[in-house]
Formats: structure tokens, C-alpha cells, sequence
């Protein structure tokens, strides 16, 4: 049987293909998250952790439910987390938001 690709998995996407990657999971996982974020109350003065926090999309759906609180993401992604800053730039100035790199072993 001939290989078809030439680098073994785990398969290391660039960075121009991983910013596609995450701008496109936020696209995906939007339904979803809208269905979840509408099923929960969060307090306006809530303090927030998200776990894996991609591209930071729902970091930001999370400032506007809780605009008095602090919301924290966490993500193993470099990449990632460099997305969700851009993303949350000005919360984060402002002191509502932090977004940290995690090691991708933490399990």
C-alpha cells in the first residue's frame, strides 16, 4: 500500500492554516454555543473560566453576559490564545479579561 502523505501524524498545521482553523472552529461551534450560553444564568458580576478557550469567541459572548465580571481563558494553543487576545483586546486592557496558555499535557 503506497503512503499517501509524506509527514506521519500528529500532523502540525502552520500558522496561516491554523488561524483558518480556529476562525472556522468559532464559525462551527457557534450554534452550539449560542444553545448552551441561552440554558445558563451568569451573573453581571460573575467570574468566569473557560477551558479551551480557542479562538476567544465565547470569551467574548461571555463579557457581554456577565459585563461587571472577569472572564479567564485557558488554552494549550499558542496560536490559539494569541487569537483570543486579539479577539478580547480591549477587555483586556480594561482588566476583565485574562487569557492564558495551558501545557497541552495537563490531563
Amino acid at each position: 500500500m503506497k503512503t499517501l502523505l509524506k509527514k506521519s501524524f500528529p500532523f502540525h498545521a502552520g500558522p496561516k492554516a491554523e488561524g483558518y482553523l480556529l476562525s472556522a472552529s468559532d464559525l462551527w461551534n457557534t450554534p452550539l454555543s449560542l444553545w448552551g450560553l441561552s440554558r445558563v444564568s451568569i451573573a453581571e458580576d460573575a467570574e468566569i473560566l473557560e477551558i479551551g478557550c480557542g479562538g476567544g469567541k465565547n470569551l467574548e459572548r461571555l463579557l457581554k453576559k456577565a459585563p461587571k465580571g472577569h472572564v479567564s481563558g485557558i488554552d494549550s494553543s499558542f496560536r490559539a490564545v494569541d487569537f483570543a487576545y486579539r479577539q478580547n483586546e480591549k477587555a483586556i486592557r480594561e482588566g476583565r479579561c485574562s487569557v492564558y496558555e495551558g501545557a497541552p499535557d495537563v490531563l
